[in-house]
């Protein structure tokens, strides 16, 4: 429950970011102390039981050990993926803070696939996943190519 709701809080906090941080670097910076904290509070759910949000909800999603070190195992790569990759995502363009956002909404729904215990909240998760991943791919606007992709995404996705 932790990687959820720090993930899109975070999220959230890298959309503000890139509006009012103009700086490329730094949300590279804010991005990579967000996903520290959220593998942090991951751990200490999975080892000490610590859950910072209780929120009932009515066995819609099943929160165990081996759930956990997924989240772990994905919080882990990301993280991984954001300290290899941090100069070529200053690359993407102005906007770098609202990738790092995408990034962290599928985070989110990551953690909701791997926890679901029903089919609505696995079809919510998947959810959340695709749509960020819609905008990620047709991020390149100049590009036909990933105009082109993101159009046959969204198809499939419909389908």
């Amino acid at each position: 429950m932790n990687a959820i709701i720090l993930s899109a809080i975070w999220g959230v906090v890298m959309m503000f970011a890139g509006v009012f941080i103009k700086n490329k670097s730094v949300p590279k910076y804010l991005a990579v102390t967000g996903l520290v904290c959220v593998l942090v509070f991951n751990i200490l759910q999975e080892f000490n039981g610590l859950s910072l949000f209780n929120f009932p909800i009515q066995d819609m999603l099943r929160i165990d050990n081996f759930n956990l070190l997924f989240i772990t195992l994905i919080l882990g790569c990301t993280l991984v993926y954001f300290l290899l990759n941090a100069t070529e995502i200053e690359k993407v363009g102005e906007h770098v803070g609202e990738y790092y956002a995408l990034i962290f909404f599928i985070l989110s729904g990551i953690a909701i696939v791997s926890t679901f215990n029903t089919l609505l909240m696995l079809f919510i998760g998947i959810e959340i996943i695709s749509i960020p991943l819609y905008i990620l791919t047709a991020s390149d606007k100049r590009n036909l190519k990933s105009n082109e992709a993101a159009l046959k995404y969204f198809l499939m996705g419909a389908f």
